[in-house]
């Protein structure tokens, strides 16, 4: 445990340098490790998809006191 401790300190974090590692990760993965791995990353990204869009939606439809402009269309 120590060694892979250390060894993972050792990792730098350079595009190059983490593009390798996760091509690494996937090749040492089963296909269903990676379709598991998969299924996983979608759970945690799929809901957060859209939400910058709905906060700037929202930052334009109202003006400075807080209430909708008039003609603005609300979704």
């Amino acid at each position: 445990m120590a060694e892979q401790e250390r060894h993972s300190a050792a990792f730098g974090w350079t595009y190059d340098e983490v593009r390798r590692r996760q091509l690494e990760a996937g090749l040492r993965m089963t296909p269903g490790e990676r379709l598991a791995w998969l299924e996983r990353t979608l759970d945690e990204l799929l809901p957060l998809l859209g939400r910058a869009r709905e906060a700037e939606r929202k930052a334009h439809s109202h003006g400075p006191s807080g209430e909708n402009h008039a003609g603005d269309a609300q979704t």
